[in-house]
């Protein structure tokens, strides 16, 4: 289902404004993902990376993820992971830095 740009997905869907690092336009930015257990939306979007190397802190109920398409993509020793990731009965197919395995992404390599 597609929804006009700026406008939030419904519960179960998720909204990929990127899919990869080239996807973002502005220097030093990579393509994020971040899951919600709680709202049971995903999505991406182009953003720096925290000191840490990563897209944000992950709890229990919101995952944050690089997304990427190569290796090079990715930092701190990850390796670009083809993955399948459930979030309910919802089953995405991504590739992102480090296998996404604990809650909310809960996901294991293709």
């Amino acid at each position: 289902m597609c929804i006009p740009h700026g406008q939030s997905c419904p519960s179960l869907n998720a909204a990929f404004s990127c899919l990869t690092k080239t996807d973002c336009t502005t220097t030093g930015q990579v393509c994020c993902g971040v899951a919600n257990a709680t709202t049971m939306i995903a999505q991406t979007a182009c953003q720096a990376l925290g000191s840490d190397g990563l897209c944000g802190t992950t709890t229990s109920n919101v995952g944050y993820a690089q997304i990427c398409e190569k290796q090079s993509e990715c930092g701190g020793g990850l390796k670009c992971i083809s993955q399948t990731c459930a979030i309910g009965s919802t089953q995405a197919h991504l590739s992102m830095c480090g296998l996404q395995s604990s809650p909310p992404f809960n996901c294991t390599a293709n």
